[in-house]
């Protein structure tokens, strides 16, 4: 079932559910099952590209969840910028998560100056969904513009503009499949909370 396939179906179970509802059900049903099944496919296409190159961004274990946020920001930070890749950590380890001034940070972008990887970690405790999926996007939005340049800030027009993008792309994509309802409002005016990149 196709991208297209599955927004249709959406669109009716969303339009028609009280008309027919044992129908909107059943289409439910198809279009959870269908939604995990293309899970799967860039599951399996990441865990290739992982034997490949050495680098993986995306988990070993297909998600449960239909509508699986941190996925979703993955799949919206490769629709918008697919060449780049990282490796991405839960870590329940705060100091693993330190910022550059030595702050506690919830979140750290690591560019390995030595072999070129890019790690990111998240931090697993302490936040609720909502806030672990914005720093996801957060650290992605990092590693879509790279290091800043000498005298570039940290947050900087690049920066912003990358991490806009990643939510914009990931309203589109959740709307479209789940409804407007599972669209968020991009942040603003937090990043002084998430200092956290680091160079080794």
């Amino acid at each position: 079932m196709t991208n297209e396939q599955i927004t249709a179906m959406a669109e009716w179970t969303l339009e028609d559910f009280q008309n027919d509802p044992l129908r909107a059900m059943a289409q439910i049903r198809e279009l959870a099952a269908a939604h995990l099944a293309l899970q799967k496919e860039r599951d399996a296409a990441a865990c290739r590209e992982s034997r490949e190159s050495g680098v993986s961004g995306m988990s070993m274990f297909p998600s449960p969840f239909v509508n699986d946020p941190f996925g979703a920001i993955w799949v919206a930070f490769k629709n918008l910028y697919p060449e780049k890749n990282c490796a991405c950590y839960w870590t329940p380890q705060k100091e693993d998560l330190i910022g550059p001034d030595g702050s506690q940070a919830y979140g750290v972008t690591d560019f390995d100056k030595n072999t070129g990887e890019v790690t990111v970690l998240v931090g697993a405790v302490g936040l609720d969904v909502n806030q672990a999926t914005e720093i996801f996007a957060h650290e992605l939005a990092h590693v879509a513009v790279g290091e800043p340049a000498p005298g570039e800030p940290e947050h900087g027009e690049r920066w912003e503009a990358a991490f806009e993008a990643i939510f914009k792309e990931y309203n589109r994509m959740m709307s479209e499949i789940f409804g407007e309802d599972a669209a968020v409002d991009a942040p603003e005016g937090e990043e002084e909370q998430y200092e956290h990149q680091r160079d080794d």
